[in-house]
């Protein structure tokens, strides 16, 4: 496979991840305010701070609340990272790669980017952010979906599928981040339901757990569990299943031992306190570890990047085009 294409596939997967993950984040945390007793307040600041926005945002000199805060992490053009620009970069790395994934991949993505965007997306908006949200999360599973029922298994399977895995694995560390630097923890139930419920965790956590909630046996659970499919062990198990089969028989033993590396470091995580500075510390770190082992993989199993025109270079080539097309 060609490294551009390897290139496009893989960060489809990721923005697509990304996108819904910033959701979850946005909608847990609205509904947490919506449902808190008077006086207590989210901390916005945290939410910024643990989806890398803090700097960005910062330039823009707005106050920092619900209202700002998700509307930078929705659809704010300062943001190079909001689910808008998300959802336009995954369009068109499918786009430039276009005869590498099937139709009906093509049609999911760009039925999600027309819905969620411009025009349309500012009527469900207005409808209310968690029905914007929900309906994103839904685009991101059936895209999901989609891809498992028509893209055979082989190299471009594996290529979406480390990307999704890569950042779902950072995504959960950063939802868990937002929680713990939270000020006003407020009810400890209230704190760890909404935790799991950001990471669609509640019914499968209870399923196994009849006791209360606590913070030893919900952060174990989304960082730990061998079965969980947002659980950091769980994802950085299959990056290092997916990463083997697609490296160089040369590059095979070095890929295992850095994820390894940071699985182990796992096991150190200090998930009994629950919250503070302790455990964002400690994610900060395994963070830009897994950014290391993502930089790694993109030079040696990936060994390419997709250059993508600008937007206005798209629009030029579309107008070429309509032009051809009617001259014809």
């Amino acid at each position: 496979m060609l490294s551009r294409v390897a290139d496009g596939l893989f960060w489809i997967s990721r923005y697509i991840e990304r996108a819904e993950n910033l959701a979850r984040i946005a909608d847990v945390y609205l509904q947490a305010e919506l449902d808190r007793a008077a006086g207590r307040k989210v901390d916005w600041s945290a939410i910024l701070q643990a989806s890398g926005a803090s700097e960005s945002f910062a330039t823009c000199g707005l106050p920092v609340n619900a209202s700002t805060v998700t509307s930078f992490l929705t659809i704010s053009e300062e943001n190079p990272n909001s689910i808008f620009a998300c959802l336009n970069r995954a369009r068109e790395n499918a786009r430039m790669i276009r005869d590498q994934i099937t139709t009906e991949m093509w049609e999911e993505l760009n039925r999600a980017w027309l819905e969620l965007s411009g025009s349309a997306g500012k009527s469900l908006r207005r409808k209310g952010p968690s029905e914007y949200y929900r309906e994103l999360r839904r685009a991101s599973h059936l895209f999901r979906g989609t891809t498992a029922s028509t893209l055979p298994q082989g190299d471009a399977r594996d290529f979406l599928d480390l990307g999704m895995y890569l950042e779902r694995a950072d995504a959960t560390s950063r939802i868990l981040e937002a929680q713990s630097l939270q000020k006003d923890q407020g009810d400890v139930e209230e704190r760890w339901a909404a935790l799991l419920r950001s990471c669609s965790a509640r019914e499968t956590y209870r399923a196994h757990h009849h006791v209360p909630l606590e913070a030893t046996g919900v952060l174990g659970y989304l960082i730990h569990d061998v079965k969980f499919p947002r659980s950091l062990h769980y994802g950085l198990v299959r990056v290092g299943e997916i990463a083997s089969r697609l490296a160089k028989p040369e590059d095979q033993v070095e890929v295992e031992a850095l994820v390894l590396a940071i699985r182990a470091r796992l096991t150190k995580a200090p998930v009994a306190e629950g919250t503070g500075q302790a455990l964002a510390g400690f994610l900060d770190v395994w963070q830009a570890e897994l950014h290391r082992l993502a930089d790694w993989m993109t030079e040696r199993i990936i060994g390419g990047k997709l250059e993508l025109p600008e937007v206005s270079a798209w629009h030029s080539q579309q107008e070429q085009q309509q032009q051809v097309a009617e001259r014809c």
